[in-house]
């Protein structure tokens, strides 16, 4: 629940008439107008600042599709927001870069927990509390993602701030970035981000179910080029759009 005089804090002044139980979150604001191809009798109904809101259906069922803009500052304000005004259910559709060689370029990856290396989450709880998705959520994408046949992979990710410690060469802090990335490649961490672990630990602190569906457009340990972002963040928002029907068949009961 939260303290009283929290509606004063609220930075998206949204229309909760207008705003689904099921949400989908974005980085890029340019991606919610994408995304709402998905979708019936989609409009925009916020732009302010990063925060671009739309709303409309899938299938009959209303979902709302919101940008957080980077990083995990902002993402908090987006999603406390989103709560207030009714949402329950959340999952971050974004990038990332992969971490095990196990997956390649355009892969997925459905997330189950994170590695708390952001500093938003630790003024929430400390960092002994762990970032774990829902697992009905999780259970409900990976239906959706066995269903859909592209492939994908379902574990642990990494969550940080800073996205050029990717490039370690180029930071004062290079050997201690090659050694944590090297420690979480054989702790079989699959991919790194910079929302995740904030979504999971706020999403466990409110009450709310939460996931993240990744595309991997890139190595942490190579330049491969990579083409096709917006497809394959595309077909991720397929099988979270899949997922949230199939869910919803489980809150109607």
């Amino acid at each position: 629940m939260f303290l009283k005089g929290t509606e004063a804090l609220r930075h998206i002044e949204l229309d909760s008439s207008k705003v689904s139980r099921y949400a989908i979150i974005v980085g890029d604001p340019g991606r919610v107008e994408i995304l709402g191809q998905l979708l019936s009798d989609f409009e925009i109904i916020q732009s302010i600042r990063e925060f671009r809101i739309g709303y409309g259906s899938y299938n009959g069922l209303p979902i709302t599709i919101a940008s957080t803009g980077v990083g995990c500052p902002s993402t908090a304000i987006c999603v406390e927001d989103l709560i207030l005004s009714g949402v329950d259910t959340i999952v971050r559709v974004g990038t990332s870069g992969g971490l095990s060689e196990q997956v390649k370029l355009r892969d997925l990856v459905i997330a189950t927990g994170a590695v708390r290396e952001e500093g938003t989450s630790i003024q929430y709880v400390p960092l002994a509390y762990p970032a774990v998705a829902d697992y009905q959520l999780v259970h409900s994408l990976v239906e959706a993602a066995s269903e859909f046949g592209h492939p994908f992979h379902v574990g642990i990710v990494h969550s940080k701030d800073a996205i050029y410690i990717e490039v370690p060469e180029t930071i004062p802090d290079m050997e201690e970035q090659q050694r944590l990335l090297k420690v979480w490649t054989r702790a079989n961490v699959l991919a790194t981000d910079m929302e995740s672990s904030l979504l999971f630990s706020l999403g466990t602190i409110r009450g709310i179910r939460t996931s993240s569906i990744l595309s991997v457009i890139g190595y942490t340990w190579d330049d491969e080029p990579f083409s096709g972002v917006e497809s394959t963040v595309i077909e991720a928002a397929t099988i979270v759009l899949n997922g949230f029907l199939k869910l919803s068949k489980i809150d109607e009961k």
